[in-house]
């Protein structure tokens, strides 16, 4: 089994891998639900956002560890890529739960009112 940067790898190793990718995912969807529920909306989009980043970061340390890795410039600039595309997609979530929040509170208002 070949992994980036050629390393090659068992079974268990792979297992490891994918289990640093989850471990980032976990992370920061249980923070996210926490950042729901306490109302901090803009920090649960970032902390996805990081998550994302972090589990990108795990896997390829994980994988650039063991030995024998040809440790070439593709793992870093994928982590690049990846960087970037975080920035890029927490500007784009922002908007979305800033839109969304703004339409529920307009509503709940309406609703308040109207049993006043």
């Amino acid at each position: 089994m070949n992994a980036m940067g050629h390393a090659k790898i068992n079974w268990f190793q792979a297992c490891q891998i994918v289990g640093m990718r989850s471990l980032g995912s976990i992370l920061a969807l249980i923070l996210a639900i926490l950042g729901l529920l306490l109302g901090m909306y803009q920090f649960a989009v970032l902390i996805v956002l990081v998550g994302s980043v972090l589990t990108f970061i795990y896997s390829m340390v994980a994988m650039m560890s063991y030995p024998g890795v040809n440790k070439n410039a593709v793992a870093y600039i994928a982590l690049i890529v990846e960087i970037v595309g975080a920035i890029v997609a927490y500007f784009i979530m922002k908007e979305f739960v800033f839109s969304a929040l703004g339409s529920a509170a307009g509503s709940a208002t309406n609703f308040l009112s109207n049993i006043l």
